[in-house]
């Protein structure tokens, strides 16, 4: 293979060196800004939170806000669409970029957001999407950073960033290796989804609205079983309400000595987004850069609760931390004291409504900076627990689907090894994919 150099490094000679500017339908935008009584209504709109917790931006759940038709004209979205982070309180998140995938209904995109419309006979808009997903383009998007009270980057900058193009038909040939990664990991989280909506659905049947199996293999309270009164109401005979801090250990693994590890995941409440459970944003920090408030070192099992934004998180937990994560003070982390009572159980009764519901309550009345709640408004709710009998069956079952959860999520990251692999060999033309 033959390669040249070129303002933007070594490519392969029969690649060209394009201005984002040139590949544009038309000039970058950003997005709309609206008062608060448009809000609630109208067609979907992208906020940030969206764009930090998705790759690609379809069909998902959002907030609403009305727009006049020549606002539409302006600013709703078209399949294809790239859009920026404009700006982030860390530099990491500035510039993160998400590609429309097809919308179900009329979708447009707020302020804090950029976007690029590309001319389809000049580019593929998923190769940009890949290219800004490589160690290259994150670099290129470096060289445009702001940094004030925020980071940041313009619409302006972007379109004046060079970016390599092969021929059309060799981005597709890219395209293709990189989506059939994409798809199926996105389909091994769909799975998973489906997992776990069966595992709640069996949770709240059995410890929500007691119809676990009686003796007889009857539905326990709509077959007449026993109910006795309680704190929280009827409950099954033999069962008992406890707080959270009678079965839970806090923070009980408190990091004490920083020489013991080498490398370590921090994360810091201003880096939590609404990503999926297992897509956390992190940052690595080696062993003589830990970040002051990195006080708790978590378990494998460990549950995590956000103290601080836990509206922004989903649920406000991270039921499955990452290996070797230490978490700052705006987090709990609570560990079942019971060989019985398995942390998974706890998680599920956190993520009750109910239980939900009245933490973010609590959460958006402080007057703190952001809205947080205190360890002990978790320590004081109320669980009800079942026999050990109960307990152990419902464990079995619980791990039978989580078995399948963990399968799948350690086939999802092989796949994103893989794909990590090959982003930045496919974008720089070190692999060529010229004749698939």
């Amino acid at each position: 293979m033959s390669f040249k150099d070129t303002s933007i490094g070594v490519i392969p000679i029969a690649w060209d060196v394009v201005e984002i500017s040139q590949l544009l339908h038309e000039g970058s935008r950003n997005g709309i800004y609206k008062k608060k009584e448009f809000h609630g209504r109208g067609v979907k709109i992208v906020n940030m939170g969206e764009l930090f917790s998705y790759e690609k931006i379809s069909a998902q759940e959002m907030k609403r806000v009305d727009l006049t038709k020549e606002e539409k004209n302006k600013f709703l979205l078209k399949e294809g669409d790239l859009l920026f982070a404009r700006r982030s309180l860390t530099a990491e998140g500035a510039g993160k970029s998400s590609i429309i995938g097809k919308l179900d209904e009329e979708t447009t995109f707020e302020s804090s957001i950029i976007r690029l419309r590309v001319n389809s006979q000049k580019v593929n808009s998923y190769f940009l999407y890949y290219y800004f997903k490589s160690p290259f383009g994150r670099h290129s998007i470096g060289s445009i950073l702001r940094q004030t009270a925020v980071a940041g980057i313009t619409g302006s900058d972007l379109v004046k960033l060079e970016v390599p193009i092969p021929k059309i038909h060799e981005q597709n040939n890219i395209i293709r290796i990189l989506s059939s990664l994409d798809e199926k990991i996105e389909l091994n989280n769909q799975m998973n989804k489906t997992l776990e909506e069966m595992a709640q659905a069996l949770f709240k049947r059995w410890f929500v609205d007691f119809e676990f199996p009686s003796e007889d293999g009857e539905p326990y309270k709509s077959s007449g079983g026993e109910m006795v009164d309680s704190e929280l109401g009827m409950i099954p005979k033999g069962w008992e309400v406890k707080c959270i801090s009678e079965v839970c250990y806090f923070n009980k693994s408190s990091y004490t000595n920083k020489d013991s590890w080498e490398y370590i995941n921090y994360l810091d409440t201003a880096n939590i987004t609404t990503n999926e459970i297992n897509e956390i944003q992190r940052i690595d920090c080696s062993v003589d850069k830990i970040p002051s408030r990195a006080k708790r070192k978590v378990e494998k099992d460990s549950l995590v609760y956000s103290t601080v934004r836990p509206n922004q998180l989903h649920y406000g937990m991270i039921k499955k931390p990452v290996e070797n994560m230490l978490v700052s003070t705006g987090f709990v982390v609570l560990d079942s004291k019971s060989t019985f009572l398995k942390n998974d159980l706890i998680y599920y009764w956190l993520i009750q409504e109910d239980n939900t519901e009245k933490l973010q309550a609590i959460a958006e009345t402080t007057t703190s900076t952001y809205p947080s709640i205190k360890a002990t408004d978790i320590k004081n709710m109320k669980i009800v627990l079942p026999t050990k009998e109960l307990l152990l069956e419902l464990s079995s079952k619980f791990g039978q689907i989580n078995s399948y959860i963990n399968s799948l999520q350690e086939e999802s990251s092989t796949l994103k090894g893989i794909r990590e692999t090959l982003l930045p060999k496919l974008m720089s033309g070190e692999l060529r994919v010229t004749d698939l």
